[in-house]
């Protein structure tokens, strides 16, 4: 089931406020988002017809790609 990951960024500004964002940061990273896990949770409960789905497709996909050769 496809999920995005990687969030890369930066931040500038006064020293007191990066110092404020950075202690923020810290319990933001510690573990996945609350609602990411909620909506994995979701996935794994309630997706399998969905990767079907995606796995005819990409059957479908393949198999016009060997037809033109």
């Amino acid at each position: 089931m496809p999920m995005t990951g990687w969030r890369i960024g930066y931040a500038a500004g006064p020293a007191e406020i990066i110092k404020g964002l950075h202690n923020v940061h810290q319990f933001m990273v510690m573990c996945a988002p609350t609602v990411s896990q909620y909506a994995a949770l979701e996935a794994l409960l309630h997706g399998e017809p969905f990767v079907q789905m995606m796995v005819a497709e990409y059957d479908r996909r393949a198999q016009a790609a060997g037809q033109r050769g």
